[in-house]
């Protein structure tokens, strides 16, 4: 088969085998949640409230409760309102961690397996017959906390992140 063929050929198998395109896939708007989406909230669940470009910004607090075109949310220690029309869209978080917390956690445990590990490394080193003791022994060690900070650091990255859970409101 040449190779003219063959992509002619695997461009009809995907085709055929791609599924069809359904009207709940395309963008509807009057699909998304709107403001009554707050009305069944549980009071003290955690949202994640956007801000329209003019006001700027984003709000992590709980929830207090809905009356007319008002949302009173709280941090734990006191209330505020804020008004609909300021409001861009509001989502129920998820109980992840956020990013910024998760690599900081990977890197705390990153440096303590990567120093252990490098001390480690440092002493098999020093058993090693005809071995002459110098500073440069520290080396395995330091290495191992800066390598072992930068990967769990890395991997806390990748795992941490998406808080945001179910769109509750959108201004759209």
């Amino acid at each position: 088969m040449t190779s003219k063929s063959l992509a002619s050929f695997l461009v009809c198998v995907m085709i055929l085998t791609a599924p069809p395109i359904r009207k709940s896939q395309t963008t509807n708007p009057d699909s998304s949640p709107n403001w009554q989406g707050l009305l069944n909230l549980k009071r003290g669940k955690k949202i994640f409230i956007e801000y329209k470009r003019n006001v700027g910004g984003s709000l992590e607090c709980k929830f207090v409760r809905v009356a007319g075109s008002v949302l009173t949310v709280s941090n734990g220690k006191s209330q505020a309102t804020i008004d609909q029309r300021d409001i861009q869209s509001v989502y129920r978080l998820n109980g992840r961690w956020s990013r910024s917390t998760m690599v900081k956690i990977g890197a705390g445990i990153g440096m303590i397996v990567g120093t252990l590990i490098g001390a480690g490394r440092g002493l098999s080193l020093e058993r090693e017959p005809g071995h002459i003791g110098s500073e440069q022994d520290e080396v395995p060690a330091i290495a191992g906390f800066v390598i072992g900070a930068a990967a769990g650091a890395g991997l806390g990255a990748l795992v941490g992140g998406k808080r945001k859970g179910k769109l509750l409101y959108d201004a759209k």
